[in-house]
């Protein structure tokens, strides 16, 4: 008996899922992953949260870390992770498990749209083999299991709504998942926003141009402050991608290892493979083309993406030297194997075109069985023993650190602070005066100080632009320059210190163009729903 086409998909949607799902397994057990940037995201989250938990829904500052300093983290570091993870820990998980489960979502949502897009662009057993295919894409496990990038975990997923969005021909909810690559990874907008513009003019929807700009808008809150006052900033870009080229071996030797990238990483360094699962499909459809099975638009389309994996594949590699050193936003890229992440979308297509092309389905079932054994063993990695957040949030080694590589993250005002004070306010000797505190929030703090002579206070909070001081109501000059803190002048007598972080113009410039967008998207949105059309 034939299955009707609503059963047919949700078994297809099943049994991609279900591969999926068995990829990250051990997300879902009680051993703890060890990640090159886990750690730092625990604490990350920890501190977003308390922001949310006090009331800042768009949190800037991370207010305990760096020695109980603060910092600036979140107007630089992307925030829709930490979001999931809050609100995971709303419902009782702790911020280490939070992140293995926002793991595991972000990849499980990503291979999900990636099957709705390819199904609605070639049909459901092409999208089938594609996701398949796409979902064991070695590069993927290197972004789950080695580097603990969760952040591009989930802008790989909003890269594949937005493909998706663009083939069911809904605009506006274009606009918002180019909002969320945004908010979820800076330097992958920066890798995939070329390749979803020439997805937008290949499939003759250039005028979309015009909602991925709309989706920007509704993330100026966030990339508009960061830009712009990265230049009050330290440790933001440690990097020097002429370390972090791939070999043309590496890209062509399966390998497996979860030590950094670098020269002084190589018995264990991590992978750089394109993978076997990869190649495959790509030769396959090199035959297909020889053999003359595919021709007309079809030819063209795979031609066209195997020049774009030549373009991928040279960019990773050191003789792409000249284009890193002539476009100079590519040093913000920061590692040129990051490129390895357009096989990801790549290998969905060619495997879901070579099944659309192909007659005899066994082959290419076939095809996706090898891909699936020939990763398996990278989902596989080591697991230690359990971990909770106390470990973390009661160790001076993590809750006085910058949280970043090195503890480089800092202004450019002051190091890194490695040690706590014991009072909040002192003098410039670090001596604790007489206070009584009437409000401490993280960011609006008020103080109440008695001075028997003149004396420069020093509030043992990093100075970052938006800070601001009021002595007795008056705004007060801020000393920053000597200790990167919140140094003033305040005379004998009893006197009331407030000190407040608020928005910067460039801070509210892009706050009130978020507004703006989100209104335009809102009315765009209920405009196309009156007219009968989805928005």
């Amino acid at each position: 008996m034939r299955l009707n086409k609503t059963i047919r998909s949700l078994l297809a949607i099943g049994i991609v899922l279900l591969c999926a799902f068995v990829a990250v397994l051990p997300f879902f057990g009680k051993g703890f992953l060890p990640t090159h940037d886990g750690e730092f995201h625990f604490i990350r989250f920890a501190e977003f949260f308390r922001m949310l938990q006090t009331g800042y829904l768009f949190p800037r500052w991370a207010p305990t870390i760096n020695s109980g300093y603060g910092l600036p983290v979140f107007e630089f570091m992307y925030p829709f992770a930490n979001y999931i993870s809050s609100v995971l820990h709303v419902f009782g998980m702790e911020f280490v498990e939070g992140f293995k489960i926002s793991s595991a979502l972000g990849y499980l949502i990503a291979v999900l749209f990636c099957f709705l897009w390819l199904k609605k662009r070639f049909g459901l057993f092409p999208a089938v083999i594609g996701t398949i295919a796409s979902s064991y894409v070695p590069y993927w496990f290197v972004e789950l299991f080695v580097r603990g990038a969760i952040g591009e975990v989930w802008a790989i997923a909003f890269v594949f709504m937005a493909l998706w969005s663009i083939e069911i021909k809904r605009p506006v909810l274009f606009a918002v998942t180019i909002t969320g690559i945004i908010l979820s990874h800076n330097i992958l907008t920066i890798i995939f926003g070329p390749f979803l513009i020439l997805y937008l003019l290949w499939r003759r929807d250039w005028k979309w141009i015009w909602f991925m700009l709309l989706g920007a808008g509704l993330a100026a809150w966030f990339w508009l402050p960061a830009i712009m006052e990265s230049r009050y900033m330290v440790g933001l870009n440690t990097v020097n991608y002429k370390d972090h080229f791939a070999s043309i071996a590496e890209l062509l030797i399966p390998s497996w290892g979860t030590a950094f990238s670098g020269p002084g990483y190589i018995a264990d360094k991590m992978s750089f493979q394109i993978g076997i699962g990869p190649i495959l499909w790509m030769i396959s459809a090199g035959i297909l083309i020889l053999s003359k099975r595919i021709t007309g638009k079809q030819k063209r389309e795979v031609l066209g993406l195997f020049i774009l994996i030549v373009l991928v594949l040279f960019m990773t590699l050191p003789q792409s030297t000249v284009i890193w050193e002539l476009i100079p936003f590519m040093t913000y890229i920061q590692h040129p194997w990051r490129f390895l992440v357009y096989l990801i979308p790549i290998t969905a297509y060619i495997a879901a075109l070579m099944s659309s092309s192909i007659r005899n389905k066994w082959i290419v079932v076939i095809v996706a069985i090898v891909s699936i054994a020939v990763a398996f063993s990278y989902t596989r990695g080591a697991v230690y023993e359990p971990r909770n957040d106390a470990y973390y949030l009661t160790n001076p080694n993590f809750i006085d650190s910058a949280s970043s590589m090195g503890n480089s993250l800092s202004t450019i005002w002051t190091s890194w602070k490695e040690n706590r004070s014991l009072s909040i306010v002192t003098d410039i000797f670090n001596n604790p005066l007489s206070v009584v505190v009437q409000k401490e929030r993280y960011l609006d703090r008020l103080y109440q100080v008695n001075l028997e002579a003149p004396l420069v206070v020093r509030l043992h909070i990093l100075y970052f632009p938006g800070w601001t001081v009021f002595v007795d109501g008056k705004q007060a000059t801020i000393d920053f320059a000597s200790n990167g803190t919140l140094d003033v002048a305040v005379p004998a007598g009893t006197h009331i210190i407030h000190a407040e972080m608020i928005e910067t113009p460039t801070r509210r410039i892009a706050d009130w163009l978020s507004i703006t967008s989100l209104v335009i998207t809102g009315g765009l949105g209920i405009l196309l729903y009156r007219k009968g059309k989805n928005p």
